[in-house]
């Protein structure tokens, strides 16, 4: 305000032709700055305009610069038709020089805000990543868990399958010895004749092909051990569903092998059903334990 109220006191000071010299001087900078400061304005939104469209950057810059510069090259050809004025090409100049400052100053501007927002969007979407990652983490932890007591599950079946078949076995060991520990009978026909011993089957011993039906049943418990324990040691994540089909598939194989041996069909034809299951079990338990 004070270099204002100098510069008014020192402009009364000068005479009539001095203040008009002085107007005059000051006149070429006042109108300069005004077109340098429209075409400014021009090209800030002219360029703010073309951004609204999915264009490339540098033909952006290219679209707002030629409109400026045209709009310009036609202010000055309509001032060739005014009178008292006059069209120069450095009004173009001066005019395009606004306007390519105010075009990268925009896109200066638009370029530091872009930055700012990917780096807020960068940090936003590594904080969802980190909060996936645990989220995953923890299902992770679920999971192994789970799987933990899974495979305590499928062990503890595994020493009673175990059992199991060391009973059996057992069991097979006992009968066999009681077997071959009772005599078979001798039946004389006539005393006049000679002697003719005749063997007569015990009463007490079980049927050939029961006995048959249950070393076939004890060799299939000893297979399915022999795979579940293949099964137990390996890093499948079906454990528990695959020594469950093992089993199942035990269990009925025992029940096909008792049905054909207590069956009335003729005692080659039972051995043939039962070796036939023998070698389906064994196979079945193969495939299982290929799921590995």
């Amino acid at each position: 305000m004070m270099f204002l109220k100098a510069v008014s006191a020192k402009f009364r000071a000068l005479d009539p032709d001095a203040q008009i010299a002085f107007a005059e001087g000051i006149q070429f900078f006042v109108r300069k700055g005004a077109h340098f400061t429209a075409y400014f304005a021009l090209g800030v939104t002219s360029f703010s305009a073309f951004c609204t469209y999915g264009l490339k950057r540098y033909i952006k810059h290219l679209l707002a610069f030629l409109l400026c510069v045209a709009y310009a090259i036609s202010d000055e050809a309509h001032q060739l038709f005014v009178p008292g004025r006059a069209g120069q090409v450095r009004d173009v100049l001066i005019d395009s020089s606004g306007a390519v400052t105010g075009i990268l100053l925009t896109s200066f501007i638009i370029f530091i805000y872009e930055a700012i927002q990917s780096k807020k969007h960068s940090e936003g979407k590594r904080k969802m990543n980190k909060k996936k990652l645990l989220d995953k983490l923890g299902e992770l932890v679920i999971t192994v868990n789970t799987l933990e007591g899974q495979l305590k599950s499928a062990k503890a079946e595994n020493v009673e399958l175990k059992a199991e078949l060391e009973l059996l076995l057992k069991e097979k060991a006992e009968t066999h010895v009681k077997t071959e520990e009772k005599p078979t009978e001798e039946i004389e026909i006539s005393p006049e004749t000679e002697p003719v011993t005749i063997i007569l089957e015990n009463p007490t011993l079980k049927d050939e092909n029961m006995e048959y039906g249950s070393l076939v049943i004890g060799k299939i418990v000893v297979e399915s051990a022999r795979f579940a324990d293949k099964i137990t040691a390996s890093d499948a994540d079906n454990k528990k569903e695959l020594l469950n089909l093992i089993m199942g598939k035990s269990e009925v194989a025992k029940a096909e092998i008792l049905s054909v041996a207590s069956s009335d069909a003729t005692g080659e034809i039972k051995k043939q059903l039962i070796d036939a299951q023998l070698v389906e079990t064994t196979d079945y338990f193969k495939s299982v334990a290929g799921q590995i």
